[in-house]
């Protein structure tokens, strides 16, 4: 897939594009007061999407709270009756006609595909329906990012991968993002890489944690000229920080490091620096990924202040999260799901 480049963003702050706190909070208070759950999947093999209802009378009418490979909705005194029928047709935002689902042990009566649904025990809808939202919760909160630098414009992913030595603006960069830490005695998020001797710069900001692969601070091997275990790590990151010490308008993904994983460029050209404070240009470069989550002021030069610093972290922020929207990462982040909600009939 072709990488483009973001040349027209809106003219405002960042946003965090997460589900909104207020939701998840919502969500398990919710759960608690449900009493009727049903699993459904489409008996269709266009259609793969599966999920799980959780139903609770709320007064006169019925709310429910509904976890699916389409993600986490809550519908609040929205239906008379617990008709998963009328239900499912409002998660999948469409029209399901009487006819449109097979019951197995559910009150919703015979019904021919293309939709199965299955009455659950309380106990298992619950259990199913909290771990869902537990690794929603995660997924949401969690991120990683490589970073890397360049000091001449012809440097390429050899000699980015081989650098060990670090240049003040480099380390005024990431002394800005956060705290060097050690992955052998960090206690926080580790990037899924377990712990081993190496270095990261990690940040904790309100319930999010970023962790950065520093090229520089990962190990390096003497006689290795493509230096495979730095890359291992940073070429398994989908988003990509490039620190560069000159200003240019050129920039070539496809020519810069090698990896299918990655689905987002951040670069930051240095225009400026005094002292510890860096002037910085910033260019965003995507592919297959949903473009609403780069959106953000961008002017002719970023101070790395504490303002603009929270600005930079939401950025990256949404730029992992916008990695979930390229369609192979999100046919893995489903089907991690359909495994999840797989259990509830198992």
């Amino acid at each position: 897939m072709a990488w483009t480049q973001l040349t027209d963003p809106i003219d405002q702050d960042v946003e965090l594009l997460t589900y909104p706190e207020q939701l998840i909070n919502q969500s398990k208070v919710l759960l608690k007061q449900c009493t009727d759950y049903h699993f459904w999947r489409a008996d269709d093999s266009a259609n793969q999407d599966l999920g799980i209802i959780a139903c609770a009378q709320t007064g006169r009418y019925w709310s429910v709270l509904s976890v699916s490979t389409l993600g986490l909705s809550i519908y609040r005194d929205a239906f008379e009756t617990c008709d998963t029928m009328q239900i499912i047709a409002k998660v999948l935002g469409q029209e399901i006609a009487p006819t449109a689902v097979k019951s197995k042990g559910c009150m919703c009566g015979a019904a021919p595909p293309p939709y199965e649904v299955q009455k659950l025990s309380a106990n298992k809808g619950e259990q199913v329906v909290s771990d869902f939202v537990q690794d929603l919760i995660k997924g949401q909160r969690v991120h990683k990012a490589g970073l890397v630098f360049q000091q001449q414009p012809d440097e390429k992913e050899e000699t980015i991968m081989a650098k060990q030595t670090e240049s003040s603006k480099l380390i005024a960069f990431y002394k800005a993002l956060g705290e060097l830490v050690n992955l052998q005695t960090h206690t926080g998020y580790n990037g899924d890489t377990g712990k081993f001797n190496a270095e990261v710069i990690y940040a904790k900001i309100n319930e999010h944690e970023l962790l950065y692969h520093l090229v520089t601070k990962l190990p390096y091997k003497e006689k290795d000229d493509q230096q495979l275990e730095r890359k291992r790590h940073i070429g398994n990151d989908n988003v990509i920080i490039v620190l560069r010490e000159f200003e240019s308008e050129q920039f070539e993904p496809d020519d810069f490091i090698t990896s299918h994983q990655i689905k987002v460029y951040l670069v930051f050209d240095v225009i400026e620096e005094n002292q510890n404070d860096l002037l910085l240009k910033i260019k965003m470069y995507s592919r297959g990924v949903n473009q609403d989550y780069l959106k953000c002021k961008i002017t002719e030069g970023w101070l790395m202040d504490e303002g603009m610093l929270e600005n930079i972290n939401i950025l990256i922020t949404n730029a992992c999260l916008s990695a979930y929207t390229d369609p192979e990462l999100n046919r893995r982040l489903n089907a991690k799901w359909k495994v999840l909600l797989e259990k509830a009939i198992q």
